[in-house]
């Protein structure tokens, strides 16, 4: 019997059926986050949640690293460089598919161990399953995370954008603490204004340290250039002036 099997037409047209089914399901959980978790929580499979991660981070990492440069080239020029990218070298293809199982796997530890662990201290009743399962219908916000990144990387739009989806973070795990797990309320209300002062911190620094940055590699002024220029050039008539000397004294 052979270790593999053809993939057929109708293989495909399943996984395509698996994707948008994601994509409904991450919508209705938006619209009714309570009753979804409730009832799609028991039917998650390990596999189901490690695949839907995969593909929402698969989905961030493209955006974030392909189109990122569609504001500033051209887009003929984005197109090939996309090309190029996907089609001309295998390391950016093994990097495509290599990070969005490194994210995802930080994300599931991370998001779904922490539910894990706060569902146990406020207490509630949470078994690692279900934790993964519920931050892996949280991972589809790295999508409108990633989108960020085509703005100005210190523009209102960004920092925006990236509060929004911590914000929609804390308050789906809230939710999840609430009435998945049932936490005691005033224990849940603790974790999540820890949780929140956490991301506005992370807000804070890591912006802080971006314009830091930027302000230490700021381009400089036609004037400061122009000086630069001209105590490079007096530079090189001393040292060529020391070389005529020292030729004159040997």
């Amino acid at each position: 019997m052979p270790f593999y099997r053809a993939v057929t037409v109708s293989d495909k047209l399943k996984m395509v059926g698996s994707v948008s089914e994601y994509f409904r399901e991450s919508w209705r959980f938006l619209r009714d986050p309570k009753n979804f978790l409730r009832t799609q929580l028991p039917k998650q499979g390990l596999k189901k949640v490690i695949f839907r991660t995969y593909l929402f981070f698969l989905i961030g990492v493209c955006i974030s690293i392909l189109f990122r440069a569609i504001p500033t080239f051209a887009f003929a020029a984005a197109l090939g460089m996309s090309f190029d990218i996907l089609v001309l070298s295998l390391e950016y293809i093994l990097l495509f598919f290599t990070l969005p199982l490194l994210y995802g796997a930080i994300f599931l530890s991370a998001v779904g161990g922490g539910l894990f662990l706060f569902a146990n201290l406020t207490g509630g009743k949470a078994d690692f399953l279900s934790a993964l399962a519920s931050a892996s219908f949280l991972s589809f916000l790295y999508i409108p995370f990633a989108i960020s990144s085509l703005f100005s990387p210190y523009g209102l739009s960004q920092t925006l954008i990236q509060a929004i989806c911590l914000g929609a973070l804390i308050y789906f795990s809230i939710l999840c603490l609430f009435h998945v797990y049932h936490g005691d309320r005033n224990r849940v209300l603790i974790v999540g204004g820890l949780l929140a002062l956490i991301c506005v911190l992370y807000l804070y620094f890591s912006k802080s340290a971006e314009i830091f940055v930027d302000n230490q590699y700021s381009p400089m002024s036609p004037e400061e250039e122009q000086e630069k220029i001209k105590e490079a050039e007096e530079f090189m008539e001393k040292m060529e002036q020391l070389r005529r000397e020292k030729g004159l004294a040997e």
